[in-house]
């Protein structure tokens, strides 16, 4: 049976709701041993972000093969603003019956669930698209109603009546059966390859990518090269092949993450760049699957040592 672990930075976080042993220390989460345990981790650390604790408590619980939220991709797209090419919701209706004549709406928005239930529908919406416990979201109308900012919100921030809605919406979120949402399917027609003329040494030269276009040919596809300035694009395509270096704080990831989002067929995907740049979720990986490695000569940040 797959046990729930609700994952807290300080004790303090915790101490306007009822104790629970699934409550575990961020801390004790990172030193816990691996086991082939199956866990649902629901992170509330304070912060998600880059190489923060917040951050590796989710990187930890993938690689572990747990069930976690919020995912690792999901936190990029919150740090790096990358919601603003993925969250699709129509919010007209509902915010103009429930704002009135005003300029700006704040909502908190727990597990997809909000305490203003004229916009349950959109905080469903929000949360299908961007599952993070508590996010903070801000509409703002000139012509229309727009998504103006969305941040993830924090237990030690929260007032009474904030924490009330959220201890009811985690009740009711952890009954439910947690699932993987529905690949798309796509299909692949034109493809696009993005280069970096200038980078010194490439993943693959100018040779490799003449072959790559050469290849797809064959298989129906129509292969070109795009470039960083061409993000604007992506749409065009039915598949995005990276082909330049790619890192977690680095334009290659947006590319990854917007072309997902537009449904495109992506290599590398944007959970294979946030897992494979770091050495820790693949050392974790690793010794999750019971595999060797070369004895590390640091001692391991989050283990306690021994004396």
């Amino acid at each position: 049976m797959t046990q729930l672990k609700i994952v807290i930075e300080n004790a303090s976080d915790w101490a306007a709701f009822y104790p629970s042993e699934d409550v575990v220390l961020a801390k004790d989460y990172l030193a816990q041993p691996t086991s082939k345990e199956r866990y649902k981790v629901i992170n509330l650390c304070r912060q998600y972000s880059y190489l923060s604790t917040g951050y590796y408590c989710s990187l930890l619980a993938e690689a572990r093969h747990h069930q976690v939220i919020p995912a690792v991709k999901h936190i990029q797209d919150l740090s790096r603003r990358i919601w603003l090419g993925v969250i699709n919701v129509d919010a007209q209706k509902q915010l103009s019956d429930v704002a009135g004549d005003a300029k700006e709406h704040q909502m908190m928005v727990y597990f997809g669930f909000t305490a203003e239930p004229q916009l349950a529908d959109l905080a469903r919406q929000l949360f299908e698209q961007m599952p993070v416990p508590i996010l903070h979201v801000v509409f703002q109308r000139k012509d229309t109603w727009r998504l103006a900012a969305l941040e993830a919100g924090a237990l030690n921030t929260l007032n009474e009546q904030q924490q009330t809605d959220f201890a009811n919406a985690l009740d009711n979120y952890s009954h439910l059966v947690w699932r993987k949402a529905k690949t798309r399917k796509n299909y692949r027609y034109d493809m696009a390859i993005l280069v970096d003329p200038n980078e010194p040494f490439p993943p693959s030269n100018s040779v490799a990518i003449k072959r790559f276009i050469k290849a797809a040919k064959k298989h129906d596809i129509m292969a070109e090269t795009i470039t960083r300035k061409d993000i604007g694009k992506l749409s065009e395509y039915d598949a995005l092949f990276i082909r330049t270096t790619t890192s977690v704080n680095h334009y290659t990831y947006k590319f990854a993450r917007l072309a997902q989002a537009e449904g495109l067929v992506v290599m590398d995907d944007p959970d294979s760049i946030l897992r494979c740049t770091n050495k820790i979720y693949l050392a974790q990986l690793l010794e999750t699957h019971g595999l060797p490695t070369p004895k590390n000569p640091y001692p391991d940040p989050f283990r306690p040592q021994s004396n």
